[in-house]
């Protein structure tokens, strides 16, 4: 399957890469920015005045708003072919600078812009245009994001084709396709997650010191990546302790990725800490942390009705919401993909999934789900209000498949007669991807 899902990943990839107009993916200028400024050495932005962000060409930010404009979350606003082809042909003129702000991503650890960085960098030593840059990053990220989930898919032993379907979902396809850093750290999490999977339910070799190795780099890598997704380091412990040797040698090792992954977050934001800057109309991080402690019970009322209340648009937004969020693929083909999951996930345990591990997916997805909300009511909901804001259902790519895992049931599967399911994957998720491929198309070409 792995080798499918890369054939699969790649090939529509590329045509969203060049179909999905410059700058049409969620906050897609401002990681532009942040991947170049990398690209350059930069790893820390810098704060000028009210304005955080840094010295970049002036091409870049004139190549944005010349390109495709800047995004209107109007559905009939449309781009034009002609502007961006004539984009391409900006010069990037380095040494002319001006101080441009991306507050919302000039925080951001400099992990998840590695792919992206690096696409950018050749191009610019080949002294390519800045629209031409974006499109190298944009290819970079797609070759690593296929490359972490077709490896993912290969080495798990179970649950593989719940994984397939979401490194194929619309939604992470479009994101893989872009400069945004959630592709890697998407990509990630569904490594992460294989790598716990092969060694919990594999012949029961022991664990030598690569695997450790690469079970705390992955999850170190996360915590920089999105602080809220350390947390799945927690699923190291479904990892059986004898494959560790001994009782404390297994509670040693897991205990030492979980709090690796969390101090690697931990370090990059006491690194930033003093250049936080409130966004989107959010207070300073002291005033809602001040309110949950103070008010723990109205902020867990807060945290239900978000979840009750934007359910559908979660689980609309994380198959496909496109665009900036504005163009939702239909709720047939979303219901569709819902059904594919549920089935991959009941199909997908062999009878190796006892309750405990049941119940240990279940937490690791609630409490990160709760955590991902919860960001919300620190960075996006303005101080007084009486609701959080909602997220995005994007932001949980990474913790759909424990949710699918829960539903393991051989009995369930053989009645129904999924045995056969991986082999009409394919030609489903590349239908699917197809489909909403249609939708961009009319949505940002077609009167």
């Amino acid at each position: 399957m792995d080798r499918t899902y890369l054939v699969i990943c790649f090939v529509t990839g590329c045509f969203y890469l060049v179909i999905v107009p410059p700058f049409q993916v969620p906050d897609e200028p401002n990681h532009f920015y942040r991947a170049y400024q990398i690209s350059t050495g930069q790893i820390w932005s810098a704060r000028q005045d009210d304005l955080w962000g840094g010295d970049l060409p002036r091409s870049l930010p004139a190549t944005v708003e010349g390109a495709a404009g800047l995004p209107g979350y109007d559905p009939n606003q449309k781009v034009s072919i002609h502007d961006i082809v004539g984009a391409l042909s900006r010069p990037l003129r380095p040494g002319r600078t001006i101080f441009v702000h991306f507050p919302n991503t000039a925080l951001y650890s400099p992990a998840p812009y590695v792919p992206q960085a690096a696409g950018i960098l050749f191009g610019r030593v080949l002294g390519l245009s800045p629209l031409t840059l974006l499109y190298l990053g944009r290819l970079a990220n797609l070759v690593i994001a296929a490359l972490l989930c077709a490896y993912a898919i290969k080495i798990t032993p179970v649950f593989s084709a719940v994984l397939f379907l979401t490194a194929a979902m619309p939604m992470f396809i479009y994101e893989a396709a872009s400069v945004s850093p959630d592709a890697l750290t998407d990509a990630l999490s569904l490594l992460f997650i294989a790598l716990v999977l092969r060694r919990g339910f594999d012949s029961g070799e022991a664990l030598q010191r690569t695997d450790l190795a690469l079970l705390a780099g992955v999850a170190a890598a996360l915590g920089l990546c999105k602080n809220v997704y350390a947390i799945l380091a927690l699923l190291v412990f479904l990892i059986p302790a004898d494959r560790f040797g001994t009782r404390a040698r297994y509670l040693g090792c897991c205990i030492s990725i979980c709090l690796l992954s969390f101090a690697s977050s931990f370090a990059w934001i006491l690194s930033v800490n003093r250049q936080y800057m409130p966004y989107l109309g959010a207070p300073s991080p002291d005033q809602p942390l001040g309110f949950i402690l103070a008010h723990p019970l109205v902020f867990g009322k807060m945290i239900v009705f978000n979840l009750g209340g934007y359910s559908v648009f979660y689980v609309r937004s994380l198959v496909g919401h496109l665009g900036w969020a504005d163009t939702p693929l239909p709720a047939a083909l979303i219901a569709a993909y819902v059904a594919a999951l549920c089935a991959a996930g009941i199909a997908g345990g062999r009878g190796l999934i006892s309750r405990r591990t049941r119940l240990l997916f279940a937490a690791v997805a609630a409490a990160a789900i709760v955590l991902v909300v919860t960001s919300q009511f620190f960075i996006a909901t303005p101080e007084g209000s009486s609701s959080i804001d909602r997220a995005q259902g994007r932001y949980f790519i990474p913790l759909a498949p424990l949710l699918f895992f829960t539903l393991a049931n051989d009995a369930l599967a053989a009645r129904l007669g999924l045995g056969r399911l991986q082999r009409w994957l394919p030609a489903f998720t590349a239908a699917t991807l197809g489909l909403a491929l249609v939708f961009v198309v009319r949505r940002y070409y077609l009167p």
